[in-house]
């Protein structure tokens, strides 16, 4: 439908492709995750400005890929910090998206990833939110001598 449009002489918005990085996110087992990243990264190279909301989606979709690894926590991470050095607001789905992906990060990567993003949130907001603490809760575990703020 992309390419339809855009034949037609649409020009698609943001919500377009946040739609469609939604959709492909729904993929079975995240199978399509590199196609969420692709659809992310053709969006800003016809210069439609990401919103928080279409990070989102981008996340949601990383976190549902079953073929998970460094790769895939990278790439979220790059995101991640892309969307705050463009001045861009994550709300607390945005944020909870992001450590999603970074709890199913290989052990030795994930806190750290996870434990900077919630300084970020109760330096700068958004307020971390009972998803937040859960997530940050179930990965304490896999964090190497943790004395973070829940110890």
């Amino acid at each position: 439908f992309l390419r339809e449009m855009q034949e037609a002489g649409l020009k698609p918005s943001i919500l377009t492709y946040t739609g469609l990085i939604a959709a492909v996110g729904n993929a079975p087992e995240g199978s399509q995750w590199k196609l969420a990243i692709n659809l992310f990264e053709k969006m800003e190279s016809e210069g439609v400005r990401a919103d928080a909301i279409a990070y989102s989606a981008l996340f949601s979709a990383l976190s549902k890929a079953k073929a998970r690894g460094k790769e895939l926590s990278q790439k979220a991470e790059k995101y991640f910090w892309k969307m705050d050095s463009e001045d861009i607001l994550p709300d607390v789905r945005t944020c909870n998206s992001f450590l999603r992906v970074m709890k199913q990060a290989p052990k030795r990567d994930q806190w750290q990833k996870m434990e900077r993003c919630y300084n970020m949130m109760t330096s700068e907001g958004p307020e971390p939110n009972a998803e937040t603490y859960t997530l940050l809760l179930f990965s304490i575990g896999n964090a190497p001598d943790f004395t973070g703020p829940f110890a």
